[in-house]
């Protein structure tokens, strides 16, 4: 279940991604806005997603897990596939 939940998660990201970046590059919408709701809606909607998806053992985990892996990040600056993108993207 597990695999397949993460199956759909991935494949329900690449279109999200790839809708955005049609509508950005359409000018309907612009990146700083997109990214400024997504960090609004993350801090209830994925709770509230977690719970909704998974029994209440398996959530409390995923939860402790995003809390870590918030944590990880809070103490690195790494640089992800798509923020090297768009970096890129921006020097060409």
């Amino acid at each position: 279940m597990m695999i397949a939940v993460a199956g759909h998660a991935i494949t329900s990201h690449i279109q999200m991604r790839a809708l955005l970046e049609l509508l950005i590059g359409q000018g309907v919408v612009d990146r700083d806005t997109i990214e400024a709701q997504y960090n609004i809606m993350r801090d209830h909607e994925l709770d509230v997603t977690v719970d909704e998806w998974f029994p209440p053992d398996i959530a409390a985990h995923l939860k402790v897990a995003f809390q870590d892996g918030e944590k990880d990040s809070e103490k690195t600056d790494t640089v992800t596939p798509e923020k090297d993108l768009h970096d890129k993207a921006g020097q060409a």
